[in-house]
């Protein structure tokens, strides 16, 4: 559970496990459920008694595990992966191959997962990519102004190639590729720390 993605019919039947065990009264006789299992699921401070799905575990463990690979890249495990697969940075842009390991194919799939909670900090922008890497908003930039990726000759630009030697922002630069200064791009950028 902590490294590969269970099927779902595999996490429905540790539920129903669950469910029986908090449920029936003998091995035999069914027990009488008195509220949903979703309610019973729900954290203690919403009224639930905080017990948690298979899923939603196994989700959170796959997480966990690449976070881990994202910001420990000196764990012996993350250098493994590295050196077979790629770098993380490179993470969110690498295609998932039919000779990839189980464990890597399960991480690459919960990106979208992942996405939803990271944004980027901005410091010299070199690991931030300017069009698919979500650094100035709440989406990716090239999905703010519609941009269609397979159609730009850029796509693996980086956002600090629109920052000057003196740490403000490349107008000129800016300009040639959005055609026009967007509002999301205001403000100075700042050393990585």
């Amino acid at each position: 559970m902590q490294c590969f993605r269970l099927p779902s019919r595999i996490s429905e039947k540790l539920d129903q496990i669950n469910r029986d065990f908090f449920w029936k009264n003998s091995s035999t006789r069914k027990g009488l459920p008195l509220i949903a299992w979703d309610k019973i699921c729900c954290p203690k401070t919403v009224g639930g008694l905080g017990l948690r799905k298979t899923a939603a575990v196994n989700l959170a463990f796959l997480a966990k595990l690449a976070w881990k690979f994202l910001t420990q890249p000196d764990n012996f495990w993350a250098q493994l992966l590295t050196a077979k697969y790629c770098n993380p940075e490179g993470f969110f842009h690498c295609k998932i191959k039919p000779s990839d390991s189980w464990v890597w194919k399960c991480l690459l799939r919960i990106r979208p997962f992942l996405q939803q909670g990271l944004r980027w900090k901005l410091g010299n922008g070199k690991s931030i990519h300017f069009w698919t890497d979500v650094w100035c908003s709440q989406e990716s930039l090239a999905s703010q102004v519609g941009a269609n990726l397979s159609a730009l000759t850029d796509v693996d630009i980086k956002v600090c190639e629109f920052i000057t030697a003196d740490k403000q922002w490349d107008s000129v630069r800016l300009n040639q590729v959005l055609h026009k200064p967007r509002p999301c791009c205001t403000g100075n950028p700042h050393p990585e720390h």
